[in-house]
Order: C-alpha cells, then structure tokens, then sequence
C-alpha cells in the first residue's frame, strides 16, 4: 500500500489547496471508458463540505492519471459555507465532550514524546482523532481473545498485529498518569473511558 500511502497524501494536498476537505479514502470499483464498458478497483475519498469525489489508483491504465476527481480540479462551494455555519453556531455546538477532547488532543500529542514507539503513536492517534502518522491510521479492532489489530488509511481490512489489549492499557495508563501531561480529573476520567470501551464492547474504533 505504500504507493496508494504517497497518492493518497498528495490527493489531500491538492484538495486542501482548493479548499476541501476529504474524508477516508475507500476502495471502490469505478467505471471506465466512454461510454462505461469496464469497472477498476480505486481508492476515492468525498469532500466533508460539498461532496465533491478524489480518487487514486497506483496502477492505472495506460494513459490514465493516477490522481483525479472534481475535488482536485475546482475551488470548493460548501467551505464558505460551513464555515459561515460554524461561526454562527458559535459556544452554541461548543459542549463540554468537545472541550475535553481538545484538551486531551493537544495534552497527549504523541509528538509531544519522542521515546514513545511509533505502534503505540499510531494508536494514540487513532484514539484521539488525530492525524500523526504515515500511513494513517483509522481502526484499532480487539478480538474476541485480546488482541490488536489495526487498518491504515486506504487499506480493506485490519490486517496489521499491533500487540495487546494488556499492552494497551498498561500503556495507556502510564501516559495519562505522567506528571508532566497535567490531566485534570475530568480529563483523566475520559482518557480513561476511552479505554473502557474497548473492554466494555470489543468493537472498532474509528480514528
């Protein structure tokens, strides 16, 4: 996946340039020619603000680009907007959720620790919502005896080994609890919650 990994990156960039926003790249099965008479497999990723598509394909056909959608190509309509709902919105949309997460994102940026591991930086991330690795990753799942896995951006399935749910926890644990974090209780209840559901519900979790 690492050429899908550089496509993707660069996709964002020019999206971003035209003021876009994109979601999870997914692989899907795109039609071809014109008039369609084939179907490729691709990653495509949709605009948060207006909708519009990007997609990638590390291997495409001869004469086809590896990178396109109107995404790419066309300043975005729904930023102005969205941003004009925000500001609207206001301390309105602005709970205390929110506030915490803000504070728990910027308290325990793995950036912000240097000796800590790249795998448990990625999971860091991916518990927070934060984008801090390349490739990025977007789902931490436990299996049902206690194992990590975990899928990067623009991959189908979790298929990376990232230790144990013990491994985890006690980790986690240590990083909430160091001196110089500064948790508040109310934060540290929270970043101790995040944990608890992967205990409570065995499910995904989406970075």
């Amino acid at each position: 996946m690492t050429g899908y990994t550089k496509l993707i990156r660069e996709a964002r960039n020019l999206a971003a340039s035209r003021g876009h926003k994109l979601g999870e790249f997914l692989l899907t099965r795109i039609q071809t020619g014109n008039p369609p008479i084939s179907t490729r497999g691709a990653m495509v990723a949709v605009c948060e603000y207006c909708g519009a598509s990007a997609a990638v394909d590390s291997d495409p056909p001869a004469g086809a680009s590896e990178i396109w959608g109107e995404a790419l190509e066309s300043d975005c309509p729904g930023k102005v907007l969205a941003d004009y709902r925000e500001s609207e919105a206001g301390d309105e949309t602005t709970t205390q959720d929110d506030d915490i997460l803000t504070s728990l994102q910027a308290k325990l940026d793995p950036r912000r620790f240097p000796n800590m591991s790249p795998k448990f930086a990625a999971v860091v991330g991916c518990l927070l919502k934060i984008r801090i690795t390349e490739p990025h990753l977007v789902q931490v799942v436990v299996t049902t005896d206690g194992f990590l896995l975990g899928r990067n951006e623009g991959e189908p399935t979790c298929q990376h080994f990232l230790g144990t749910r013990e491994w985890l926890e006690e980790n986690w644990e240590k990083l909430i609890s160091l001196p110089d974090v500064g948790l508040t209780g109310d934060e540290y209840q929270a970043a101790r919650g995040l944990i608890a559901h992967l205990e409570k519900e065995e499910r995904i979790y989406h970075g």
